[in-house]
């Protein structure tokens, strides 16, 4: 019977509430330094209270902050070790990945773009398996097409777990073009208009490369949509959506 695997965001909340305990349910052996290294930080503040005593009020929130420190950074190294890996244990993006945005008012539009050392038909290979590349995400937990093959029409569940609240989002295939890319809606389930509605274009075009070097393909991946929250500003979700589209970056560089 295979044992279950924890999910990323387990580890991430069981380490912002103890450093090291996400490493641990990951099984990995860097839970023992974050173990060491909250100890040692309670330890000195021990020290420094015994020293200073109750007069040093500025103390306090300097404990606050660095123990907030300790835990979010432990928190996101245990996320990371759960992360979406290449199934060959190797990276083929060739490139750093850009990050750009177009976005203006309500409406977003922030364009990713990297070159991965495939051939086109293998990178189509990899971004139309829709179950594992779609999941390489920051919330993308499990998606669930509703038809055996995927093409124009074909209606898409979209689970997504984000710190560890899960919930379900609904989009469609809008357009599929074999061997080259294809654009899907991301849909709150209160209606089209809700929830920060959205598409992904994925696309994919050869570079020219050398000869005797390996064939090069681009990726390119827009997220196009509109904020449509009333209670948060638009520029702050302007920047969240950009810093959650620069993450979705980082795991392609490592996902694939």
């Amino acid at each position: 019977m295979t044992a279950m695997r924890t999910s990323k965001w387990t580890a991430f909340l069981l380490s912002a509430c103890v450093p090291g305990a996400g490493q641990l349910a990951a099984r990995s052996w860097t839970c023992l330094p974050w173990f060491a290294a909250a100890g040692l930080l309670a330890a000195a503040w021990g020290y420094a209270e015994k020293i200073l005593g109750s007069s040093a009020a500025w103390l306090f929130p300097l404990q606050l902050g660095a123990g907030m420190a300790l835990c979010l950074l432990s928190a996101e190294h245990a996320k990371r070790l759960l992360e979406v890996r290449p199934k060959n244990g190797r990276s083929c993006v060739v490139t750093a990945s850009a990050c750009r945005s177009k976005s203006s008012g309500r409406k977003l539009d922030i364009e990713i773009s990297l070159d991965v050392a495939r051939s086109a038909a293998d990178a189509w290979n990899l971004i139309s398996d829709l179950p594992r590349f779609l999941t390489i995400d920051p919330f993308h937990d499990r998606v669930t097409l509703m038809r055996d093959r995927p093409e124009v029409g074909v209606d898409l569940v979209l689970s997504h777990n984000a710190f560890g609240r899960r919930f379900l989002r609904f989009g469609k295939i809008i357009a599929w073009r074999e061997g080259n890319g294809y654009t899907f809606s991301d849909l709150s389930p209160r209606g089209p208009k809700q929830g920060f509605p959205h598409v992904f274009m994925i696309n994919i075009e050869p570079q020219p490369t050398v000869e005797s070097t390996s064939p090069i393909t681009r990726l390119t991946i827009h997220v196009r949509g509109r904020w449509t929250s009333r209670l948060v500003p638009v520029c702050l979700g302007r920047l969240w959506v950009w810093l959650v589209v620069r993450e979705h970056a980082r795991l392609l560089r490592k996902g694939i």
